[in-house]
């Protein structure tokens, strides 16, 4: 029986990780993805940090690699480096271009998500944003000041502010 194992490769820079097998356990290989060979080129090999998700018989080697692509939507996450859905070694079956075509579409796919992510996460931490937002302005007073003036200065605030007065004017008085 041989070790093999799969293994998440991540940036310390920029937080993406890359999912891989390797036949043996040096623990210098980072991994061989296209993606990933052009950032480890980039950033340095000491930049990444490699550990590893399951350790095994070969013959598992890459059903297991599959299985964690695909648990991570590893190959359509921006988040990975990963090109395919398959263990393919430096052989890709895509073009660039159709990378980042299936990239895109998956970042579409979640924008709903992720602004509802963000608007439940707003209404959450509402009072410390408000918080948040008068420390800064008490330790910052010249830009809190510029930005008011910013601002007032948009015709559409100006508009907006006198249709309030003139349609609360009763109350404001």
């Amino acid at each position: 029986m041989e070790n093999s194992i799969v293994y998440i490769t991540t940036n310390l820079v920029n937080g993406k990780k890359y999912i891989g097998s390797h036949n043996g356990n040096n623990k210098y290989y980072k991994g061989s993805g296209t993606y990933l060979a052009k950032a480890i080129k980039k950033y340095g090999g000491e930049n990444f940090k490699r550990q590893i998700l399951w350790e095994g018989d070969i013959q598992y080697m890459k059903e297991m690699e599959e299985y964690y692509i695909d648990y991570y939507n590893a190959h359509i996450s921006p988040l990975f480096y990963n090109a395919t859905p398959k263990c393919s070694g430096k052989v890709a079956f895509r073009t660039k271009e159709e990378h980042k075509q299936i990239k895109k579409q998956y970042r579409d796919s979640n924008k709903e998500k992720q602004a509802e992510y963000h608007k439940q996460w707003r209404l959450a931490n509402k009072e410390k944003l408000a918080e948040y937002q008068k420390q800064w302005r008490l330790d910052n007073p010249d830009k809190a000041k510029a930005i008011v003036k910013k601002f007032d200065s948009k015709p559409s605030t100006k508009i907006k502010k006198l249709e309030y007065y003139h349609q609360h004017k009763n109350k404001l008085l």
